[in-house]
């Protein structure tokens, strides 16, 4: 079994508002779907990690299933960054962030 920490987007976007950058969740998880680390279009796969970002390690998927009075199953998603992802993405972020940020 892997116990590699990983961490929440919400996370993330907490680490970068410490740094001084004014952001906010879904503000995180535009950012990383805009630049292809997570997919979006169709619901199923919408904020999925991107193939990409999981062969370079920085984003994993956690799922988890129920199972809803009618009997039907519910699939729960959340993608997570590794610690990986979370060294190199959240620089990245922050500088992004800033950037648009600034006033002239």
């Amino acid at each position: 079994m892997n116990t590699e920490r990983v961490y929440t987007v919400a996370e993330l976007a907490d680490a970068l508002c410490k740094q001084g950058v004014d952001v906010t969740d879904a503000e995180v998880f535009t950012w990383l779907r805009l630049r292809g680390y997570m997919l979006s279009g169709l619901v199923e796969t919408w904020n999925a990690p991107s193939e990409p970002s999981l062969e370079l390690d920085y984003l994993t998927e956690d799922r988890t299933s129920s199972m809803n009075p009618d009997g039907s199953v519910t699939i729960h998603r959340e993608t997570l960054l590794t610690r990986r992802g979370w060294e190199v993405l959240l620089p990245r972020i922050a500088r992004d962030m800033r950037g648009r940020k600034e006033k002239p």
